[in-house]
């Protein structure tokens, strides 16, 4: 089995890419701010007793991250 590196990652990324090019940085920048408030807000419904950390939660919370980690790869990309 061959190692997925970042790289891979990045040109994979570059493939669902769809923003206005003309405002890439700041797509990416408010891209990255929303997921990374969407993780926090299914986090404080755990710490509210809305939902319980379970597997189900934990996955929920991994699909958040996965958001941020590609607009933080597009971000990087369009900052050269």
């Amino acid at each position: 089995m061959s190692e997925y590196s970042f790289s891979d990652y990045s040109k994979d990324a570059n493939i669902t890419a769809c923003y206005p090019t003309n405002r890439a940085v700041e797509y990416c920048t408010l891209g990255i701010v929303g997921e990374a408030g969407e993780i926090a807000n299914k986090y404080k419904k755990i710490l509210r007793g809305d939902n319980p950390m379970d597997d189900n939660q934990r996955l929920e919370l991994a699909k958040e991250i996965g958001d941020v980690l590609w607009y933080a790869d597009r971000l990087s990309v369009e900052l050269g």
